[in-house]
């Protein structure tokens, strides 16, 4: 079965999955035989070898493990990306360019995507969901063949290989995902492996082993692991995110920016010595 384990410190894709397979307050969570598969998986997953297209692999005898990491958020998009991603780093920006004083200087602001300023309407919906985690889906599974043949190229797989391709798919809205109590009152977080949208094209994809689903709803990260073995299991527990309203969540900024002269630092440095 799956324990959490002190892992070795990464860079990357493997450090954003480290963070939430060592988070002891986050859920992780399966279905069917789900959990056996993930704890088998547990030697690859701590010895991922960063690479470029795809994201990471691991290698142990014959057997070769590769991971492809993609984002996604409830916000529209377009070819360029998520809004609300953009809208973030213009907010970003805008920081960046107050010029700090030593009365200190406050930036308070609401983080909304072009076309939603009035707030008549919610920027985060379970039809951007959906979306946006098929679109990226869809890419990078289009990308399957070029995995094998670079990893193929740099050595890491021959004609003896047995390969194994996963998903590492995580969820990126600010605040999180959850639906209104009022459209399915037992469910609040919205993990992706319960939805039957995701469920649907995972098992289209005949190349595809398995997927690590991830996000954070307030404070508490979810993590959950899906192979083929266990689609009918969540599927037995599958929400229809056509038939869901997610909670109208609208994140905003507050930064702090404050000029110190250098003859305090100067005191407080001397200070300590």
């Amino acid at each position: 079965m799956f324990e959490r384990v002190k892992r070795p410190k990464h860079s990357g894709v493997a450090e954003k999955l480290n963070n939430y397979l060592a988070d002891y307050n986050g859920i992780v969570s399966f279905e069917g035989t789900a959990e056996m598969r993930f704890a088998s998986l547990q030697e690859y997953l701590c010895n991922l070898i960063e690479f470029e297209c795809p994201d990471a692999y691991a290698k142990i005898g014959d057997a070769v493990c590769i991971l492809e990491h993609f984002e996604f958020d409830s916000a529209a998009a377009t070819k360029k990306g998520s809004n609300f991603k953009r809208a973030l780093s213009e907010v970003n920006r805008k920081f960046e360019n107050i010029v700090a004083t030593e009365a200190g200087e406050v930036f308070h602001t609401p983080i909304v995507p072009a076309g939603y300023e009035r707030g008549e309407h919610s920027y985060h919906t379970a039809e951007h969901y959906v979306a946006n985690a098929l679109e990226n889906m869809r890419q990078h599974y289009g990308r399957v063949d070029s995995y094998i043949d670079n990893l193929r190229k740099h050595g890491a797989i021959d004609e003896n290989s047995k390969i194994e391709i996963g998903f590492f798919i995580e969820g990126t809205t600010l605040l999180g995902n959850a639906c209104d109590p009022g459209s399915f009152a037992e469910i609040h977080a919205i993990v992706l492996t319960h939805c039957k949208q995701f469920l649907d094209e995972f098992e289209k994809c005949a190349e595809l082993d398995f997927c690590i689903c991830a996000s954070t709803v307030g404070n508490k990260s979810h993590l959950s692991f899906i192979n083929k073995a266990s689609i009918k299991d969540y599927q037995a527990k599958q929400l229809d995110m056509e038939e869901i309203e997610l909670i109208d969540s609208r994140a905003q900024a507050l930064f702090y920016k404050c000029l110190i002269p250098t003859e305090h630092i100067d005191e407080e440095m001397e200070h300590h010595e």
